[in-house]
């Protein structure tokens, strides 16, 4: 399976959530809003083929991305 390749924004995200971070501790941490980061973690989603952030952060350190 090819990984779709995420924006160095969705990388940080991805970051702040293998950290186990909130999505409002993510937002303050980055300075956007919560909306933001939301939708960022539903790219990650859709980019890694992943059915939860847990299942994507886990392919994403296996891929050397985190």
């Amino acid at each position: 399976m090819r990984i779709e390749k995420l924006s160095s924004r969705e990388l940080e995200v991805m970051s702040g959530i293998a950290e186990g971070l909130r999505s409002k501790q993510i937002a303050h941490r980055l300075s956007i809003s919560t909306t933001t980061v939301q939708a960022h973690r539903r790219n990650i989603l859709k980019k890694m083929g992943a059915k939860n952030s847990i299942s994507a952060v886990t392919m994403g350190w296996r891929k050397g991305l985190i």
